[in-house]
C-alpha cells in the first residue's frame, strides 16, 4: 500500500503542468473499471477483496458535479464474500476540468454484504448496512470524450455485523479504484 501511495503522489508531481491546459467541463460522465476494497471484519484481519467499479457524475458547473457510485468487490478467505455499495452524492473539482483533473467527493447510500460457503459448509448470511464516505481521485483526459481514471481512493464506513451495538465496531473500510471514462456534451 506505501508503494502504491508514493506512487500516486510521483504520479501527481510530474503531472502538474498539465493543469494549466484547459479542456471543456463534459455535461455527463459514464465509466467503470477495476476495483480494490480493504474490508475491516470484525475481531478477524483485514479483507482483501477485488472486483469492479461504475460511476457516473453530472457536472452543474465547472468545479461542481452530482455523482453515483456501484461497485462489487470479493474474497474468497473464509468462504465467498461479497460486497456491493451503491453511494451518491457532491464530487468537486478544486481547479476545474483540464488536461489533468483532480476531484474530491462526499457520498451516502448503502451497501450489501454476502457471505457463503464458511468453513467448508453450506452456510449463508447476507445483511444491509447505511454506508458512507469520501475520497478523491484523478482524470487524465486522452480525448475529448475519453478520459483515464489514473486513481481514486476512498475511506467507507459501513456498519455490518450489529456494528454499534453490543460493543460491534463499525467497518472502516479503504477503496481503490481505476478505469476509463466516457465523457457526454459539454458546457
Amino acid at each position: 500500500m506505501k508503494k502504491l501511495f508514493g506512487l500516486s503522489a510521483l504520479l501527481v508531481l510530474f503531472a502538474l503542468p498539465t493543469l494549466a491546459q484547459d479542456t471543456d467541463t463534459p455535461v455527463f460522465e459514464v465509466g467503470g473499471g477495476y476495483a480494490y476494497r480493504s474490508f475491516n471484519v470484525p475481531a478477524h484481519s483485514r479483507l482483501n477483496m477485488n472486483g469492479w467499479e461504475l460511476s457516473g457524475d453530472y457536472n452543474v458547473n465547472n468545479w461542481l458535479g452530482v455523482a453515483g457510485e456501484f461497485d462489487g468487490t470479493r474474497s474468497d478467505t473464509g468462504g465467498l464474500n461479497w460486497v456491493y455499495s451503491y453511494t451518491f452524492g457532491p464530487q468537486f473539482y478544486p481547479v476545474g476540468h483540464h488536461r489533468l483533473t483532480p476531484y474530491v467527493n462526499f457520498l451516502l447510500g448503502g451497501a450489501h454484504y454476502s457471505l457463503s460457503g464458511c468453513g467448508g459448509g453450506g452456510c449463508s448470511f447476507t445483511q444491509n448496512s447505511f454506508a458512507f464516505g469520501g475520497g478523491g481521485g484523478l482524470d487524465l483526459t486522452l480525448t475529448s470524450h475519453i478520459a483515464a481514471r489514473l486513481g481514486q481512493l476512498e475511506y467507507e464506513r459501513t456498519s455490518f455485523f450489529d456494528a454499534g451495538s453490543n460493543g460491534n465496531p463499525y467497518q472502516q473500510n479503504f477503496k481503490f479504484s481505476m478505469g476509463l471514462i466516457v465523457r457526454f456534451g459539454q458546457k
